[in-house]
């Protein structure tokens, strides 16, 4: 029990590390619309236009990495 506790502990602070990163990478121009469209990660994905085509390809692989916890 006490290993699945730590699991989901584990989940969770890659989750928040990977919302952190998008949050910090996000173009300015949509940080405000996160409270409105789900956190940085909903929001960076709908918003794929807005981010800069050299960093799409990384900011896809961790919104796939998100959605894979």
């Amino acid at each position: 029990m006490m290993q699945m506790a730590s699991a989901v502990g584990g989940t969770d602070a890659m989750k928040k590390q990977i919302e952190d990163q998008l949050a910090e990478k996000a173009p300015p121009s949509i940080k405000p619309c996160f409270p409105l469209c789900g956190g940085p990660v909903a929001t960076t994905e709908k918003c794929m236009c807005m981010v800069p085509a050299d960093q799409q390809e990384q900011v896809k692989s961790a919104i796939e990495k998100y959605k894979s916890f």
